[in-house]
């Protein structure tokens, strides 16, 4: 496919789930990125991925990092996932996360939440697919994800057709 407007208007019709990937740099500072390129790829061992951009201010650090975490997010986050996508962003706003037991930042109140060690990371044109075994899970209290579709943010049960 040569036209990338148009690839990208196919995906764009494609829902998939909203995360945010976080770790910290060399010097314990919080870093992070909201993606929709997430998704298992194996029970045994638990491996998952997720997708960044080679542009994103912080692929250097997710480059040369050994562990993360993924919080699965839920409608109301939505304005904390557009401010992980933007640049230049300041994004660990006070309230929204805290620490996990392995000093990695994540949500407060995520649907779900993983923590990963990365196990490998593979050029994908450009992006970097970056693979990480779960080392743990937690639960949030049960409740409805958020979903990216159209270019939109909906509640899982909205009716994104409809507007």
């Amino acid at each position: 496919m040569s036209n990338i407007a148009e690839f990208k208007e196919v995906f764009s019709r494609y829902p998939s789930g909203v995360v945010i990937v976080t770790t910290r740099d060399a010097d314990g500072t919080a870093k992070g990125f909201t993606a929709s390129s997430f998704t298992s790829v194996s029970a045994n061992p638990p491996l998952v991925l997720a997708c960044l951009n080679l542009t994103a201010e912080c692929y250097p650090v997710f480059a040369t990092a050994d562990k993360f975490a993924i919080s699965i997010l839920r409608p109301h986050h939505q304005e904390l996932a557009e401010r992980f996508a933007k640049r230049g962003a300041e994004k660990f706003i006070e309230g929204h996360f805290v620490d996990s037991h392995h000093n990695l930042p994540v949500v407060k109140d995520a649907l779900a939440t993983l923590i990963c060690r990365k196990s490998e990371h593979f050029p994908g044109g450009d992006h970097v697919i970056i693979v990480g075994e779960v080392t743990q899970s937690l639960l949030g209290d049960p409740g409805h994800g958020m979903v990216h579709y159209q270019r939109k943010f909906w509640g899982v049960g909205d009716s994104a057709a409809s507007r």
